[in-house]
């Protein structure tokens, strides 16, 4: 009882620490037509972004998604899909370089597509007070029968060559009429 008493103390004290270090850095939503023009990114539908200044600079994040696309393949539609993360940082010459690109995606897909960003997922943090931006985003992928499980990734950046990641699954179990939302097998 001690033990799970005290893990319970800890994890407070984290989850509060966690939200006060949290805003350090002050990010805001931008609309697509803040975007600048010379940005040059992929994706078919902007689902994101983002506007944040940190010790490196000010920076923007943009997060897309394509439109699944159909191909035949052996007489078989499949269809395909990507998401898209830019972070650009504004140099010295009032212009942004490009200094981050991430993407995922499901290829060949016959059946239940997934494939996008959990909704409101996209967080700008700074948790190890280091004065560097974090960007954390979730993700599903897959190729779904029925109830199968897809494929859940949450994925952190930090500055020009820091990222972190966590793999699952997403399952649903019913029990008594009513749908629970787990995840499984988290790596």
């Amino acid at each position: 009882m001690k033990k799970q008493l005290l893990t319970i103390i800890i994890c407070s004290c984290c989850l509060i620490n966690t939200m006060a270090i949290a805003q350090s850095i002050k990010a805001s939503k931008l609309t697509n037509s803040q975007i600048p023009i010379t940005f040059k990114f992929k994706g078919s539908e902007i689902q994101e972004v983002w506007q944040w200044t940190d010790t490196e600079g000010e920076k923007i994040l943009v997060a897309s998604v394509d439109n699944p696309v159909k191909e035949i393949d052996y007489r078989q539609t499949k269809l395909s899909a990507r998401i898209h993360v830019f972070i650009f940082q504004k140099n010295g010459k009032q212009t942004y370089d490009q200094i981050f690109e991430f993407r995922d995606g499901e290829l060949g897909c016959t059946d239940n597509f997934v494939c996008g960003f959990v909704k409101n997922s996209i967080t700008i943090t700074d948790l190890d007070n280091n004065g560097i931006g974090e960007v954390t985003f979730i993700y599903k992928t897959g190729c779904r029968e029925k109830s199968e499980p897809v494929k859940m990734t949450l994925e952190m950046h930090e500055g020009f060559n820091q990222t972190y990641s966590l793999w699952g699954e997403t399952w649903v179990n019913i029990k008594n009429n009513k749908f629970n939302i787990t995840e499984k097998n988290i790596n």
